[in-house]
């Protein structure tokens, strides 16, 4: 027989009580993540009020049962709405992640921390209408605590290799905050963040084609942008995270790439802020990397026009196709009615690839080629044929380019992509390409 089942409950799994000592127990005593945390209000604020601009986003927002008013409600900032706290933290939720502008943590799990000021702004507000006033300081210290909360999973846990979307950790991150601003017991926050463990996770399927919406590229060059521009202005800030990434080096290989970049004032401002990150991690007996490499994103048409010039400084290139194209021919990928104006092989974008090919080769920096183009048999030979020798690409379009490409040889790449020069379409080029090899390609163009 087996041993019957005890219906005595368990002492609850480690990472619940370390969660909860965390929310409940553990003072917040940095004056720079009392700033920090500052810095990323506003920036999160800002984000959501843009959202507002679109018609997509705001439809979303408001009362479930339209013209409902929460007397004693939250309000949802930079709209007439006052809701439940439930609801008015899936409003301002919505509005600060639509434009994908918001703070982003990389690590074995990828994430945006400031997602949970949705549920944090409007619990502060609900609970300041109702019971007693809150601080901002309160507010600022359960979002320094859901940061870290979230933060510490993301290193060492990827959800999304599992097919698991990472909001699950806004999910346990947020209610262990909210809990404690709540004012529930410590049982109960432990109670709380288990459930939010045991809750149904999204599957991440929503992200990827054929089934993303269009929110999940909405300005993502603009929010780059924003970010690069937006901490060369707050230097103190940036230096944060830049001493913390030459205080990484010291632990594995590490190169520091620069999205967005358009001048080589930024870029030199970028340099001389990495070299004083360098100087006070020196200063304070911290180990580093000898060398740590500065790159580039190449996504805007200026950076491709000037990179001779921007690779002075810049030690190796990355170029971004779909921003590319999206910046240089001028069109929407969101937008049904002008997405397939802006194709890869359009002249104008394989001559900018050609420049930053040509430039990197002369300066001896490597150039790699990171976004669709890469996932595509055909594009891939292409820009091999171009000179480009390092793809980056969803996991799942690996085996097919890998295949497409080891049926080709060098010399006939390079061929088919000197029959092109002359050509001023996308169609004649594409075309040419699919002559040279489509037949040889057949059963992988299928399979797309």
């Amino acid at each position: 027989m087996s041993a019957p089942i005890s219906n005595v409950r368990p002492k609850p799994d480690k990472v619940l009580t370390l969660i909860a000592d965390y929310a409940t127990k553990t003072p917040i005593r940095s004056a720079e993540a009392y700033e920090t945390a500052r810095y990323c209000l506003m920036d999160t604020l800002g984000c959501g009020l843009e959202a507002l601009e679109y018609p997509a986003c705001t439809k979303l927002l408001g009362p479930i049962d339209p013209g409902t008013v929460t007397p004693q409600g939250a309000k949802v900032p930079g709209t007439k709405f006052q809701l439940d706290p439930v609801q008015a933290a899936f409003n301002i939720g919505a509005m600060i992640r639509w434009l994908d502008f918001n703070d982003t943590w990389l690590a074995a799990e990828w994430g945006h921390p400031s997602d949970n000021l949705g549920g944090i702004l409007a619990t502060a507000d609900w609970l300041s209408r109702n019971e007693k006033p809150l601080l901002m300081r309160d507010v600022l210290t359960a979002m320094i605590k859901a940061h870290e909360i979230q933060g510490v999973l993301a290193l060492e846990n990827s959800f999304n290799r599992v097919g698991l979307d990472h909001v699950v950790l806004v999910k346990v991150a947020s209610t262990a905050v909210v809990a404690h601003m709540l004012g529930c017991t410590y049982d109960q926050v432990v109670n709380a963040v288990s459930q939010a463990w045991v809750d149904g996770q999204s599957l991440r399927t929503y992200r990827h084609a054929p089934n993303t919406g269009s929110r999940k590229s909405w300005a993502a060059g603009d929010a780059t942008s924003r970010a690069v521009r937006l901490a060369l202005s707050r230097p103190e800030l940036f230096l944060v995270q830049l001493r913390a990434m030459v205080r990484a080096s010291a632990y594995g290989s590490l190169r520091i790439m620069i999205p967005m970049i358009a001048s080589v004032h930024e870029l030199r401002a970028v340099r001389k802020l990495l070299d004083q990150a360098i100087r006070e991690v020196d200063e304070a007996g911290h180990k580093r990397a000898e060398h740590i490499p500065l790159g580039i994103m190449v996504e805007v048409p200026a950076a491709a026009i000037m990179a001779d010039e921007l690779s002075v400084i810049a030690e190796f290139m990355s170029i971004g196709t779909n921003d590319l194209v999206q910046y240089a021919l001028a069109v929407d990928r969101t937008s049904r009615m002008l997405a397939h104006l802006g194709s890869p092989f359009d002249p104008a974008i394989l001559r900018l690839i050609r420049r930053v090919v040509e430039v990197g080769h002369n300066r001896g920096r490597s150039v790699s080629i990171c976004g669709a183009m890469a996932s595509n048999p055909i594009a891939a030979v292409v820009l091999l044929g171009m000179g480009i020798r390092e793809l980056s690409m969803e996991a799942s379009a690996i085996a097919e380019v890998k295949e497409a490409l080891g049926r080709v040889t060098l010399a006939e790449a390079e061929a088919m992509v000197q029959s092109t020069l002359t050509m001023v379409t996308a169609e004649e080029i594409e075309s040419a390409a699919m002559a040279a090899f489509g037949a040889r390609f057949a059963d992988l163009l299928e399979a797309e």
